[in-house]
């Protein structure tokens, strides 16, 4: 899914900057690496305890945070919900 917020990234990324959408990236970064470390199946940290796929749910929960922070951030600024550009 991240994937397909790479278009709204971008544009959000093109009219706010990068210390605007910085949290949204880090969040997608996060949900690719899960998916790349559960594709893999490495690393493995605990034999049969925690491995790839607890990895991937960690990293997921990662990306999760940083999106909500991401729209708590925005969710109240006038600025931004009336299209102007911070700054």
């Amino acid at each position: 899914m991240s994937s397909l917020g790479g278009i709204t990234y971008a544009r959000i990324t093109a009219r706010y900057g990068w210390k605007e959408s910085s949290l949204l990236f880090l969040g997608g970064i996060a949900y690719i690496a899960g998916a790349l470390i559960d594709f893999v199946e490495r690393p493995v940290i605990i034999a049969g305890v925690f491995g790839p796929h607890e990895f991937f749910h960690v990293l997921v929960i990662v990306g999760a945070a940083l999106h909500w922070s991401f729209v708590y951030n925005w969710a109240g600024r006038q600025d931004i919900i009336k299209g102007h550009k911070p700054g």
